[in-house]
């Protein structure tokens, strides 16, 4: 679900030049327009400003019990997802995502739910019963897609949730998968979110205890109130990969690093006040404090003082890699109106006598003069983008409004919209002073002064072609050497868009109105389009006359350069589920309702799902052929 959450804070870049150019008001123009570039920022990703701060402090506030404000929000999503048959596959593609690169994964098994208790797959086995109660009279599930059982990601401990009750607080379990004598221990009660280590030995969660939220820390041994009073905010807890270290803000957004030593000790550090963005990697950990009118962002290693990484901060997020740093700052100084201006009235103005009726205007261009000569000039309203990689900064994109990381690619790639060169302004047609000059040259860029681009970690930057690009579809293929996107059409539709990086080939247009797309394998771009009914069509980028017609449920698995997709029926909704490189097509099974990708060309498949009774069999495709596992399921777990 965070790809979601991501991909809706990422569209709201689809409208960035309007919405600067709603924001800018007739008076005080210079602030104004450093506002609407503060609130496309805001928009994009979190944005580092004291008001962010503040805001957060106000929610603390006022914020409803954590499982009220839990169980509000599972009923919105749930309004969503009851619409009807054509959103059951639609969700389904969404949330059971191919993985995200090329490399294999590890194939943990499925967790299922039937007759409301939890069972598990091992993919070698017959299906076991993990334990019986899931739900206490609260939700786990939207129809066949649930939550709250996985596998940790380096071990076969697993961690699910039991005795869902109506405000979605649980009883939090752990158990050893490989061991079928061993028994579920119950952490803890009253649960409403968690965290797991990679080797699955400690966990941190919230439980919600009365009319507080409380952060709790499990070792393998027992558990410890780190904090007795948390929000519910999404990103208000972290724990570092290897579980030694917890990072939190407690409600006053103080930043603290609980760290677990030996023999039960804990220490708390506090380590900046009011700090409303933090991003933590597997051995690092970044973030942003206050100094004078500005942030700045600084690195922790666990171990030493933390160190300054970069003033003037503006933005900052870690990169899909999760080790590198993607950061925006403010440059220091000023434009020089020099650069702005040029003198065509320098003749003219020294034949000019205080007689002459123009004589108030040349006094004006004086004035300017004066200040190009001096070396004034206006505060920068742009960012530079840089990306911290092995603990050096490289700047990557200058004159950037905002500007986010691309996925897909090995390499570092970011996108977003950057300021076009500025004409300089000529002294006989500005008609006014410097105000005047401010004015004229924040207006060119709120008015069609922004321009789309991509750009590499080695600063190579260029614009992308079309217009209205939607910068949230960007991506990257997975040597780096091509790039997709979608740009509106005239008609409201999404054109598919595809560039040589690095070249000087202007994009071309690979299909109109595009649902979907992706780099599967190393460069091959695959799309599906023309969507209607519940339908659509799959092609390759470059065959396009050789499509697959009828295809839902599109599910593009880079890790196996194809894609996979089912042939419903529109009278049962159920139908083949094949997959495609490009080439070569295959059948995997027939009556199938939908299906998980698990990577390495593996899938659960629901089949013969019924709509009334809600529930359906259970396949496993292990890339070879379908085992049927099970009957009358209700979901299978997200994981």
């Amino acid at each position: 679900m965070d790809e979601l959450e991501k991909k809706e804070e990422l569209e709201q870049a689809e409208t960035v030049a309007e919405e600067v150019t709603e924001t800018v008001a007739e008076e005080a123009m210079e602030e104004a327009a450093e506002e609407a570039v503060e609130n496309i920022e805001e928009e994009t990703a979190e944005e580092v400003t004291e008001e962010t701060a503040e805001e957060t402090v106000e929610e603390v506030e006022t914020e409803e019990t954590p499982v009220e404000k839990t169980a509000e929000k599972g009923s919105n999503n749930m309004v969503g997802i009851i619409v009807g048959f054509a959103l059951f596959i639609a969700f389904l593609a969404m949330v059971w995502m191919a993985p995200a690169g090329g490399k294999a994964v590890k194939d943990t098994g499925v967790f299922y739910a039937k007759d409301n208790a939890l069972y598990y797959y091992d993919m070698k086995n017959e299906p076991a019963l993990v334990q019986e109660g899931i739900s206490a009279g609260g939700g786990y599930n939207y129809f066949y897609s649930a939550w709250g059982a996985g596998m940790a990601e380096e071990s076969d401990v697993a961690y699910y949730n039991m005795n869902v009750d109506a405000s979605g607080a649980f009883d939090l379990y752990r158990k050893n998968m490989k061991d079928a004598s061993a028994e579920a221990e119950c952490i803890d009660s009253k649960v409403v979110d968690y965290k797991v280590s990679k080797d699955g030995e400690a966990v941190a969660y919230l439980k919600a205890e009365e009319d507080s939220l409380q952060l709790c820390y499990f070792d393998g041994t027992k558990s410890h109130v780190v904090e007795k009073n948390m929000s519910m905010e999404e990103d208000g807890y972290e724990l570092r990969a290897d579980g030694k270290y917890l990072v939190y803000r407690d409600i006053y957004n103080m930043l603290c690093v609980w760290e677990v030593q030996g023999d039960g000790d804990r220490n708390v550090y506090k380590l900046t006040d009011a700090s409303p963005l933090y991003a933590l990697s597997e051995d690092m950990l970044y973030f942003v404090s206050k100094a004078d009118a500005y942030y700045n962002i600084y690195s922790y290693d666990f171990e030493n003082e933390p160190e300054l990484v970069a003033e003037n901060a503006q933005y900052m997020s870690l990169m899909p890699n999760g080790t590198d740093l993607l950061y925006g700052v403010k440059p220091t100084g000023v434009i020089p109106y020099s650069e702005l201006l040029e003198d065509d009235m320098a003749e003219i103005d020294a034949k000019m006598t205080a007689d002459d009726p123009n004589y108030d205007q040349k006094l004006m261009r004086d004035e300017l003069r004066e200040a190009m000569k001096s070396g004034e000039g206006l505060e920068p309203m742009m960012q530079e983008y840089y990306i911290l990689s092995n603990g050096k900064a490289k700047l990557v994109a200058e004159n950037v409004v905002s500007a986010i990381a691309v996925e897909g690619s090995d390499k570092n790639f970011i996108t977003g919209y950057q300021a076009k060169p500025f004409q300089p302004l000529y002294l006989s047609v500005i008609g006014g002073g410097l105000e005047m000059v401010d004015m004229i040259y924040y207006m060119s860029i709120n008015y069609g002064g922004m321009q789309p681009f991509l750009a590499d970690e080695f600063g190579n930057v260029e614009v992308l072609d079309g217009s209205a690009v939607l910068l949230n579809s960007v991506q990257v293929s997975q040597n780096g050497k091509k790039a997709a996107y979608l740009a509106e059409d005239a008609n409201g539709g999404n054109v598919l868009m595809q560039m040589e990086f690095g070249s000087s080939v202007e994009a071309t247009v690979v299909q109109a109105n595009v649902e979907e797309f992706a780099f599967v394998g190393k460069d091959d771009l695959f799309y599906y389009y023309d969507y209607a009914n519940n339908v659509g069509k799959l092609a390759k980028a470059g065959e396009g006359d050789n499509c697959i017609e009828g295809a839902s449920g599109v599910q593009f698995a880079k890790d196996t350069g194809r894609v996979y997709y089912l042939l419903l029926d529109q009278n049962t909704g159920n139908g083949k589920m094949e997959w495609w490189d490009g080439e070569t097509r295959e059948t995997i099974d027939g009556g199938v309702f939908a299906f998980q990708y698990k990577g390495n060309g593996k899938a659960a498949l629901v089949y013969g799902y019924d709509l009334v009774t809600l529930t359906g069999g259970l396949g496993y495709y292990d890339g070879k052929g379908v085992t049927k596992l099970d009957e009358d399921i209700t979901a299978i777990f997200i994981n």
